[in-house]
């Protein structure tokens, strides 16, 4: 009785905080909260500052309870208009501005942006936890969604079985178990953006700074003077390397100083693990903590049964069986990989055992000599500007859409640029933000995110706003941003998913592109990287950066060739990522072992290779514990089968094929969640995928 007095305490009191906004100043003129007068209804980004983010939140949140709590006290029976409607309205325009926020809090990223996205977590855990002690709100959903099968629209139906599936398990919950939900969603709230920003400071903290030209042999010029740049701009002679990808990967793939390679890995490798203020383990152990005890609550034997609800994959049992026939699939080649490169480091007369830092730099060593090229040979060929007008190229020649910059269109940092998306009809399909480079406090990887949802409010087709984010090293003084193939993928990767934003075709924004299930949501952006080894392709636009000559046939048969290189080694390391994840998440009780310990049982069968008895992968894996990837990570390998089966019908029928793309744009990328993944699928491929065209692309067969 002590703790539950205690708890409805902790909740009275957060929630009367809730209730507060900030500065009535920040509220009347927050151009959050005014309809925006820019071209397209853009967001007017020069006039919006970090003060604005959390009290636009608050207001919008604060409207979204209110019509909730109206919404429970209508008398008229409850129907699609006079609850669904209302409350996807509602949940759309809290989400806009959180997605804005988050997307800031990751690629721009100060001390009020932070503080910010961490209030913002707080007040919607406390939100979500009011929403859920709403009985009779939650009794008009049920009521609606009991009888969706009258509902007029196919929209409608799919819109209100998404609303309630938001709701479903707490339509039979008790108050009591109500009230410990509300609790645990509140100490969870923060979790994952102090995890994120753990990892942001641990490797803003960190510098390797090199005085010494000798020591940067092997190194390719481009990264040596994006690390120059970096050292002008710090105040220091010299070159500092960091543990961003584009600074990182060419000192552990290409520096023959075998120290200057273990400095950097030791850093990068323990991130989180260092019993430092950005320590992650505890975190770790909160966090799988409350999401199993979240799902317990409800009923479920563990957060991954929770989570897999909503996904084409829908159990354990299921993931696991498919990561199994992965196993089995890819282990012989991943084994045969490994033992190629031992033999391989040992004829070069290393000193001592291959440590962890070695492997990188030999295998891209027996890559070169293998292949007779360097990968860094195609940088001159892929210019970043090349490689936007090919991809742009690629969209219109499948889909008829054209891209036009408008610098008019305000951005959020001087290095982002706007563009405008068309149709074949030249008819406006939305937005397109392009955030290439890395800058102080800007978040490592690449992704894409949504500032506008499509949807169609009172008859009016609203098109979408989407940002994709990468870190490319950009242009230095002597040269042009120059990206390596695989940087390259990346983008065509990021742009599948802004494809899918921009061609979605739905009523509501809660069943647009973003609420597609999660081992689906690959699809559109893997397929795109299909492309990349496509010869002809390649020869439409790949030209050297100064002397505008082709692409050279030979190059382009290497990169072919070279691409399953290690592919044993790099699926079965992805599996390895798989298990560890669904380890985590399968847990019906916190281990009594250390974070590392667990991590070490989990994915002791798929270790290969040696590593640091300090380094720690979960301790620095976003993704599950900060990304939205949690019990999902097996994603990127079902959707890597989706996709393969998928493009076969693109190579059978050709790979420029305007009826083939109009397929899988009208099946795939313009529906949404409007019907379930496989449905979808089998639309546009006529069959259900199965493993062999993914191992059969992969040489795995």
């Amino acid at each position: 009785m002590k703790l539950i007095n205690t708890i409805v305490f902790s909740i009275l009191i957060i929630c009367q905080a809730c209730n507060s906004t900030n500065d009535q100043e920040l509220i009347n003129d927050n151009p959050l909260l005014i309809e925006s007068r820019t071209l397209h209804q853009t967001l007017p980004f020069e006039e919006i500052e970090s003060k604005h983010l959390l009290p636009a939140f608050q207001v919008t949140f604060k409207d979204l309870l209110k019509k909730f709590q109206r919404i429970s006290k209508l008398k008229e029976e409850p129907s699609f208009e006079n609850t669904i409607l209302p409350i996807e309205i509602e949940i759309d325009r809290i989400t806009s501005i959180i997605l804005y926020t988050y997307n800031l809090n990751s690629a721009l990223n100060d001390d009020e942006i932070q503080e910010a996205t961490q209030k913002m977590e707080t007040k919607l855990g406390i939100g979500v936890a009011r929403v859920v002690f709403n009985k009779k709100l939650i009794r008009r959903v049920k009521s609606v969604y009991d009888h969706r099968e009258n509902l007029p629209k196919q929209s409608q139906k799919a819109a209100t079985e998404k609303i309630y599936f938001m709701f479903q398990d707490f339509v039979d919950l008790g108050f009591f178990k109500k009230l410990k939900f509300a609790w645990l969603e509140i100490k969870s709230s923060t979790l994952a953006s102090k995890f994120s920003r753990n990892l942001l400071d641990e490797a803003r903290s960190f510098e390797l700074h090199i005085k010494d030209s000798s020591e940067l042999v092997g190194i390719p010029q481009m990264a040596i003077e994006a690390a120059a740049e970096t050292a002008e701009e710090k105040g220091k002679e010299g070159w500092i390397f960091t543990l961003h990808r584009p600074s990182y990967s060419p000192v552990i793939r290409y520096a023959q100083n075998r120290e200057i390679r273990e400095k950097i890995y030791r850093a990068y490798a323990v991130r989180g693990n260092q019993n430092n203020d950005f320590d992650n383990k505890k975190l770790i152990k909160k966090t799988v903590s409350l999401r199993m005890k979240r799902a317990q609550l409800m009923g479920y034997e563990t957060y991954a049964h929770f989570a897999l609800r909503e996904r084409m994959a829908s159990t354990p049992a299921t993931v696991n069986q498919f990561l199994q026939e992965l196993t089995n699939a890819v282990k012989p080649f991943a084994e045969r990989d490994i033992q190629e490169i031992r033999a391989y480091i040992v004829d070069q007369g290393i000193e001592g055992e291959p440590q962890a830092w070695d492997y990188s730099y030999y295998i891209t060593k027996l890559k070169e000599e293998r292949y007779g090229y360097k990968e860094e040979e195609t940088r001159p060929y892929f210019a970043l500007s090349s490689v936007k007008q090919g991809v742009f190229h690629l969209s219109t020649i499948l889909y008829g859409v054209t891209f036009r910059k408008n610098s008019e269109i305000q951005v959020y940092h001087e290095d982002v640029e706007a563009y405008e998306v068309f149709d074949e009809d030249k008819s406006f399909l939305g937005v397109l933000y392009l955030d290439f480079f890395p800058r102080e406090g800007k978040s490592a990887g690449a992704w894409n995110t949504i500032v506008k949802s499509q949807k169609v409010r009172n008859g009016i087709n609203i098109r979408p706003h989407t940002v994709i984010v990468t870190n490319f090293n950009g242009p230095t003084e002597n040269m042009p941003a120059l990206l390596t193939f695989g940087e390259m993928n990346t983008f065509m990767h990021e742009f599948g998913h802004a494809l899918h934003q921009l061609f979605s075709q739905v009523d509501y924004a809660i069943i647009g592109s973003g609420a597609v299930y999660w081992d689906f949501i690959e699809l559109p952006s893997q397929i795109m990287e299909n492309w990349a080894v496509e010869k002809v392709w390649l020869n439409q636009w790949a030209t050297h950066f100064e002397t505008g000559e082709k692409i050279p046939d030979v190059l382009v048969d290497k990169i072919i060739e070279s691409r399953n290189y290690m592919s044993g080694y790099d699926e079965f390391n992805g599996i390895l990522l798989d298990r560890l994840d669904m380890a985590w998440h399968s847990l019906t009780k916190l281990p009594e072992i250390g974070v590392k310990e667990f991590e070490t049982a989990a994915i002791s069968d798929y270790k290969l290779l040696p590593d640091l008895d300090e380094a720690c992968i979960s301790t620095r894996f976003s993704h599950i514990f900060s990304g939205g990837y949690a019990a999902g990570y097996y994603s990127y390998h079902w959707a890597n089968v989706l996709d393969a089966d998928a493009y076969t019908l693109f190579t059978e029928n050709g790979i420029f094929d305007k009826a083939t793309a109009t397929a899988f744009r009208k099946n795939i990328l313009e529906k949404g969640a409007l019907e379930h993944p496989m449905v979808l699928y089998k639309s546009f491929k006529g069959s259900e995928p199965t493993i062999d065209a993914m191992l059969a692309r992969r040489g795995l067969h």
